[in-house]
């Protein structure tokens, strides 16, 4: 069965690290599966930017998973979503920037 049908399936949504193709042409992004908020903020990528200094909040923008910071005047996207729509985070907006 393809993957993506048994995740819908069983209600797990997918965490894919986001690295940007000037950083590693190589590395092969890690694939998370979660269920709720609290298990993707354990999530080592999610937890690690957490931890940076000036981090505000986690937000959503289509299915990229955005870390915000400085209350929102820094941003970066940090991963990507399988189904962002079942997670429950604010959508991030550029004109509050």
């Amino acid at each position: 069965m393809d993957c993506t049908i048994n995740n819908a399936l069983r209600n797990i949504n997918t965490f894919r690290e986001y690295f940007p193709d000037s950083f590693d042409m190589v590395t092969i992004p890690n694939d998370t599966d979660f269920d709720t908020i609290d298990q993707l903020i354990e999530i080592p990528r999610v937890k690690k930017v957490m931890g940076l200094e000036g981090f505000s909040k986690l937000s959503k923008s289509g299915t990229f998973l955005m870390a915000e910071f400085d209350e929102g005047k820094r941003w970066y996207i940090i991963g990507y979503l399988r189904y962002p729509d079942w997670v429950d985070l604010p959508y991030w907006d550029e004109r509050k920037v």
